[in-house]
């Protein structure tokens, strides 16, 4: 295949945007450059493949080693230049999944990982070093089908090879917009939903067509260029990316390979020495940025990098990819200067270290030696067991006969461990589930990992009530909800199915529904007022901040943020207070600047929102919780007198 200056330049085109993106310059769409990626990898692939296939003298292996050469050695490198900064600033369950995607990145495979794990635009992303590899994943996957296919249907003419790859693109195509319905992140992250994108451009390199001689050439790959352009600036993520949105991208890099040359005004552009130059280490820059952007994310305690600060690193980037592109990739490329039995035997030895160490980091619980305690102060508390998320299992219940009730999301779940520690013989049933507050007649939508059910939540309360309803020796209800989530989503799931615009009067109706129906079955609900909170992970700020040896004080969360993010929450609780008893454990911790996150050196929180294991067990004792939910549910939380049947207020211990 002649070379084509103009394809590397595109690698540019392709690059530099996600570089931008990720560093939070700009860029909204910026992820796009994956999707032009795809697309010259499909095209490049077949157009070298195809006439080895039509000769006979295609080799399965010899085809692997060139795949391996250009993908393995700048890989592992940046894996195992990983490995220092892992050790050396991630908390043990940081350091745990890394593990897992750095032996599954070696394998290929850590689409999989991160599908199961995650959606691509969780602001979480951020802080993965190896999340940009899924990628590789894809493309690595194909390499392995593709091949087998091109062998398979050489014997038919070239028109019917590129009417079949036609078809299984449009079936792909078409499987994005069915996928997301049920599973948002599978259609980001596997193959069968990207297939597509590298089979257009498998198709375009098996059409016959002579580029110098298009008529109105110059014209369609200007406009192919641009297509690609302000794709980056208006293209918006999402769960039904890729899909429609996807298509002008990677038409226009359709374009682009197709019409580009140099007798045309997109062809000079993108030869140009310096695109070209970005071009040639766009493979090493793409493996470094996203390692550099996330330790420093780490180490600087912080999701949202300067912009002064994202530029140095990606000038540090540059250089790392300039260094590995002349000393790793070229001189593993050229199998004159590295034999390939000196190639395997390297490969081997740094891809087997590279997956020992991740498998070592996830047996280890993330090394959790180095720094007794750190693993438990970053543990969400979920109460009884993992098992009672969702389940009415005979270990969600420390009684046949419980007297109190845990209702609520997780944000019920961390309290159980806290009343447990004041009181531990209490009888106690739990009944929580993530994403699922209190209520039977709204849900939460669907999330954007597609994996959880409005409808199952609603059908789960209705059974906890009946539950409750059932068992004669219970007395009081606790209920935990994290009301931030449902004050944020712009929708609401209710009994029918059908979604409606959220609101914050049908969110407290629907509240208030709830408490009435557990006083009117004679129960006694006490609502807790969610921790402070201002979407900052400060969990991981303090756990850092003891791995470091640094002062957690700077953890504290600032009070107009808690107040600002929390104030319809509150609004919602003010109105809950008026006839039912609110316990507010937070109060005690915000004056008028700052909100401690920390106590008697443990952090009270795992993450940005929930009580960590040690920091509920603390409150717990402190504030003799089961003594104060007791109290609050048969005398309220005012001075005064209240009525037996209305105990209603606030407690602020």
């Amino acid at each position: 295949m002649k070379y084509r200056p103009e394809i590397d330049g595109l690698r540019a085109v392709a690059v530099v945007p996600v570089l931008i993106f990720h560093g939070g310059l700009g860029f909204r769409g910026g992820f796009v450059g994956v999707d032009v990626f795809f697309v010259i990898s499909g095209y490049l692939i077949t157009s070298i493949m195809y006439g080895e296939v039509e000769a006979r003298k295609f080799s399965l292996v010899r085809f692997y080693e060139r795949r391996l050469r250009r993908i393995i050695p700048a890989l592992v490198c940046v894996c195992l230049a990983c490995l220092p900064f892992a050790w050396a600033w991630m908390l043990p369950y940081e350091l745990r999944d890394f593990g897992r995607s750095l032996y599954q990145v070696t394998l290929f495979v850590s689409n999989f990982y991160f599908w199961s794990k995650t959606g691509y635009f969780d602001a979480s992303n951020d802080l993965k070093p190896l999340l940009h590899t899924w990628s590789l994943g894809v493309e690595e996957q194909f390499y392995i089908i593709f091949p087998v296919v091109l062998m398979a249907l050489h014997r038919f003419r070239r028109q019917f090879v590129l009417a079949a790859i036609l078809l299984l693109s449009a079936a792909s195509f078409l499987a994005t917009q069915v996928v997301p319905l049920f599973d948002p992140a599978a259609n980001f992250y596997l193959l069968p939903t990207r297939f597509w994108e590298l089979g257009v451009g498998a198709s375009i390199s098996l059409a016959s067509f002579d580029r110098e001689k298009a008529r109105h050439g110059g014209v369609a790959a200007a406009c192919g260029l641009a297509m690609i352009v302000l794709s980056c600036f208006f293209v918006e993520g999402g769960p039904y990316y890729p899909g429609w949105q996807t298509l002008p991208v990677v038409v226009g890099t359709a374009l682009v390979l197709l019409f580009s040359s140099s007798e045309n005004l997109a062809g000079r552009l993108l030869s140009a020495r310096a695109l070209v130059f970005v071009g040639l280490i766009s493979y090493s820059l793409y493996l470094w940025h996203q390692p550099v952007l996330a330790f420093a994310r780490l180490r600087l305690f912080t999701d949202d990098l300067s912009a002064s600060t994202s530029a140095l690193l990606l000038g540090v980037t540059a250089l790392l990819a300039v260094v590995s592109y002349y000393l790793v990739e070229r001189p593993f490329r050229d199998g004159n200067r590295v034999g390939t039995r000196a190639f395997v035997t390297l490969a081997g030895v740094t891809g087997a270290a590279s997956i020992a160490s991740g498998i070592m980091f996830e047996m280890t619980d993330g090394a959790a030696f180095r720094a007794p305690g750190l693993y438990e102060m970053t543990e969400v508390s979920k109460g009884l067991s993992e098992n009672c998320n969702g389940k009415m299992a005979p270990e969600c219940s420390t009684s046949d006969s419980p007297e109190i009730a845990v209702w609520g999301d997780s944000f019920g779940a961390h309290l159980v461990e806290g009343i447990l520690a004041s009181a531990p013989d209490v009888k106690l049933v739990q009944f929580t589930k993530s994403l699922c507050g209190p209520f039977t007649d709204i849900a939460y939508p669907v999330t954007s990992d597609g994996r959880r059910s409005p409808e199952s939540c609603l059908s789960r309360n209705r059974d906890v009530l009946d539950a409750m309803a059932a068992t004669r020796t219970l007395r009081y209800v606790a209920i935990g909800v994290n009301l931030d989530i449902y004050t944020e989503t712009e929708t609401f799931v209710r009994k029918d199915g059908q979604s409606v615009p959220a609101s914050r009067t049908l969110l407290l109706d629907s509240f208030l529904a709830s408490l009435s129906g557990l006083r009117q079955m004679g129960l006694n609900p006490v609502v807790f007022a969610q921790p402070p909170q201002t979407g900052t992970d400060v969990g991981s700020c303090v756990a850092r901040s003891r791995l470091l040896g640094i002062a957690a004080n700077h953890c504290d969360l600032s009070a107009d943020d808690v107040n600002r993010r929390g104030r319809v929450a509150m609004d919602i609780m003010n109105v809950v207070a008026r006839d039912y008893p609110v316990i507010d454990l937070g109060s005690g911790r915000c004056n008028g600047t700052t909100c401690r996150v920390s106590e008697d050196g443990v952090s009270l929180y795992a993450d940005a929102g929930h009580y960590s294991q040690g920091g509920i067990r603390l409150l717990g004792k402190k504030y003799h919780l089961y003594d104060l939910i007791v109290k609050a549910a048969t005398e309220g939380c005012g001075n005064g007198p209240v009525p037996a049947a209305r105990p209603a207020g606030f407690c602020r211990p």
